[in-house]
């Protein structure tokens, strides 16, 4: 909704979705839905969102190795995980592994937690921003056309 009322009011032709999008990746579909249909899409299962983040993960683990992968894996689980019920002490939890697998079965046994308390994934704020979704207006052709103020060199 936020994207939709963005355009509405600044007439720009897109917008940017900074770091809401690392922990809601479905979030750039929901704002395509919202803006062909006028319609709010359901939030996702919380079964769908965990498997995205299972096989992100195991993408990591194979691209960075066990000890990389395993490590910088934690700042994209903080991504998700924030504002989750008890996303705290799980994290710290996380944090304290060393291994792909032990991460990975963590987060699933979290997951399969958070799902028994809801089907879908609960509204909380978007990381990294006190706003829950920090959007930005582009204006496609704004780099096309000189402002009155410029002459020509």
């Amino acid at each position: 909704a936020q994207a939709q009322a963005l355009l509405q009011q600044t007439g720009a032709d897109a917008v940017m979705i900074g770091r809401a999008g690392l922990s809601r990746p479905w979030l750039y579909g929901d704002i395509a839905h919202l803006l062909a249909s006028g319609t709010q899409r359901r939030p996702p299962r919380v079964a769908l969102a965990a498997r995205w983040l299972l096989e992100h993960l195991d993408e990591h683990y194979g691209f960075y190795g066990e000890d990389l992968g395993v490590r910088t894996a934690r700042k994209h689980i903080a991504w998700v995980l924030a504002g989750l019920p008890a996303a705290g002490p799980c994290r710290a939890h996380l944090n304290s592994l060393e291994s792909s697998r032990q991460q990975s079965q963590a987060l699933s046994d979290f997951f399969d937690q958070l799902a028994q308390q809801t089907e879908r994934w609960p509204d909380v704020p978007l990381t990294g921003s006190p706003d829950p979704l920090p959007l930005h207006p582009f204006h496609l052709n704004a780099c096309s056309q000189p402002s009155t103020s410029e002459t020509p060199a």
